[in-house]
């Protein structure tokens, strides 16, 4: 069975959702369309704002990385440019599919947002693009950094990647004798190298902003979440919570009430007692969700037939953001 756009629950094709009552008719309509169009379609569909973003960064790293083996890269071991050329290429392809696979919990996720608070806040799409731009950025600078400053990490790096340079005599030139800008100059073809590889990196932030902008898309034609309809999520967490507290009543099996063979019929527990509740609080917890504090007046045992209250028992009620309970405690009794 599909599963209700507001609350999670199943529901029935065509029939509004029995737990919260919401019409997912725009919910069966986006998926039918998604449908009729195909895999391959549907990823188009999804590449549609900013004109394809990724895979043009992926023709471009294609397209700069060919060039790059014969310049900037001059000098690296021609097997480490192709596999990097490779990697890159398809690591910038393979954003796409990705980020489309998470395209509705990555909507959740930021509509979530709007809900929580503190850590479990988390991080936007827009917040991550940046941190993801500004920490490549970085990168690249202390890549450029080491290679200049660090000798040990030049030496590794030229005993890795780069093609032997050696001279006739069968010794290197001394590395003391090179100034600043030669150092500068002698790490240029690397730095270049692992520039382009960070293309992945701009690759995924794109993805990211598609797939917000899918979520924005999706959400103009179906209800919004249950975590932000307040008076809904509250009407179904105090339903629930009453239905799961509330004690059935074992009704005891008179003579007339015997089956025909004279054995006993099995007790019917469908009547619940008898409580009155009064829901006193409500706040939002920190995951989206909602805690209520409800105050319930139980029959007492010697008056149950006249229902004379006796007891107050405060309940808290705890809630994740779909409306589901996770806990229910018991606070203090009188």
């Amino acid at each position: 069975m599909p599963e209700c756009i507001v609350c999670k629950e199943n529901y029935e094709v065509g029939q509004p959702c029995k737990r919260c009552g919401s019409d997912n008719n725009g919910w069966e309509e986006w998926k039918r369309e998604e449908k009729a169009l195909g895999p391959k379609r549907a990823l188009l569909r999804f590449l549609e704002p900013y004109f394809g973003l990724p895979l043009m960064i992926a023709g471009w790293a294609l397209a700069f990385g060919l060039m790059g083996i014969i310049w900037p890269w001059g000098g690296v071991k021609i097997y480490v440019c192709i596999l990097a050329v490779a990697l890159t290429f398809v690591g910038c392809v393979l954003t796409v599919p990705a980020v489309y696979e998470k395209r509705f919990s990555l909507r959740e996720q930021e509509l979530l947002r709007r809900v929580k608070r503190g850590r479990a806040k988390g991080l936007g799409v827009g917040t991550r693009v940046l941190i993801v731009s500004v920490v490549t950025l970085g990168l690249i600078i202390l890549l450029m950094l080491l290679l200049v400053q660090s000798e040990a990490v030049w030496k590794l790096m030229e005993w890795l990647m780069l093609e032997d340079t050696t001279t006739v005599e069968g010794s290197s030139p001394p590395q003391e004798e090179l100034g600043f800008k030669d150092k500068i100059r002698r790490a240029f073809p690397l730095a270049c190298l692992g520039g382009y590889i960070t293309l992945v990196a701009f690759a995924y932030s794109s993805s990211l902003m598609l797939g917000q902008a899918y979520a924005k898309r999706l959400s103009e034609e179906v209800p919004p979440p249950i975590f932000l309809q307040e008076r809904l999520l509250v009407k179904i967490v105090r339903r629930e919570a009453e239905r799961v507290v509330c004690r059935p009543i074992t009704q005891k099996v008179t003579d007339d009430e015997k089956a025909p063979n004279g054995d006993e019929k099995a007790p019917d527990e469908t009547e619940q007692e008898p409580r009155s509740w009064t829901w006193d609080e409500m706040e939002r917890t920190d995951d989206g969700g909602i805690r209520l504090k409800a105050i319930v007046k139980a029959p007492s045992e010697a008056g149950k037939s006249s229902i004379e209250w006796a007891e107050d028992i405060i309940y808290v009620v705890e809630a994740d953001p779909w409306s589901r309970i996770t806990k229910v405690g018991r606070v203090k009794g009188t």
